[in-house]
């Protein structure tokens, strides 16, 4: 099991490996702040993590907790048309985008966070209304059992968990069967073919 710091890396670490963007941060509304000039800048296409609250969980016992969560996924590209007379047939279309979110989804779906069930697309919003920065955002959805209360937690000093498959090797030395002793069988029993019996 797992907090909900593992959750947020584990996300971020996958939209790394799509290899498709060149920021990867904690949302922070950085569009905002960086079109309002705020001395904050980031590389483009980027991709930024949300866990949006207040998320409401329910009480499990030994001090575990469990809520379904919501992760939204904040794509940022930067897209400028072409000049008009270079007759660009992609005016006002940044295609680059779409694809992105193609890139996110098919990473982050089904995939299995620590402590999360599979994750399932939820809702995705476009920006209708966009400059030369395009935010488009994509919302995932599971369940989430959070240990960080628990005594069980090994970061409180509880037992580890290993996940399966765990392998088991028995070494078994056989007992010589000694006529007589406890261990010799009082009688033997064979399975019974059921159409043998008479009625």
């Amino acid at each position: 099991m797992a907090g909900i710091l593992q959750v947020i890396r584990s996300v971020k670490t996958m939209l790394h490996d799509t290899g498709s963007f060149q920021t990867i941060k904690v949302w922070n509304n950085q569009l905002e702040s960086q079109r309002n000039g705020d001395d904050y800048s980031f590389a483009f296409p980027a991709a930024f993590v949300e866990i949006i609250s207040p998320s409401e969980y329910n009480a499990l016992p030994e001090g575990y907790t469990t809520s379904d969560i919501a992760i939204m996924i904040h794509i940022i590209n930067e897209h400028y048309n072409a000049l008009p007379e270079d007759d660009d047939p992609n005016m006002e279309e940044d295609e680059v985008v779409f694809g992105l979110r193609d890139k996110v989804i098919a990473n982050l779906t089904l995939a299995k966070l620590p402590g999360t069930g599979p994750l399932a697309l939820s809702a995705e919003s476009q920006d209708y209304d966009h400059d030369n920065l395009y935010h488009y955002q994509v919302l995932f959805k599971a369940s989430f059992i959070d240990d960080t209360g628990s005594p069980w937690n090994p970061a409180n000093g509880g037992m580890v968990t290993i996940d399966p498959p765990i392998q088991l090797v028995l070494n078994v030395d056989k007992v010589p069967f000694i006529e007589g002793k406890e261990n010799s069988p009082s009688r033997v029993i064979l399975p019974i073919d059921p159409s043998k019996i008479k009625r």
